[in-house]
């Protein structure tokens, strides 16, 4: 039965994730605490167009999963983007 599992369920899940809302709310900083593990409060620079990070964990069932975190930019003149950005990475996992 063990078999039978791993074949089914797969090793590595690759999921893409956006960050979006509007602008100085904390996107880049919840970014950057699921990358680095940690909470980080220090004061960061609005966010032009949009960060990208992967991160990589191993589940409790030891899968690992590769998360490409996408911040998009909450500026108003960017929030035109992101049903475009949202379109094209549905499509490809990068």
């Amino acid at each position: 039965m063990g078999k039978c599992f791993s074949v089914i369920i797969p090793n590595t899940y690759k999921l893409n994730c956006f960050i979006m809302g509007p602008a100085a709310v904390g996107k880049t900083m919840i970014l950057y605490t699921l990358k680095l593990g940690e909470a980080n409060t220090r004061n960061w620079n609005p966010t032009p167009a949009y960060n990208f990070e992967v991160n990589k964990q191993t589940m409790s069932h030891g899968a690992k999963c590769e998360m490409h975190m996408w911040d998009l930019s909450g500026s108003p003149g960017n929030r035109a983007l992101w049903p475009v950005m949202i379109h094209v990475k549905q499509r490809k996992v990068c």
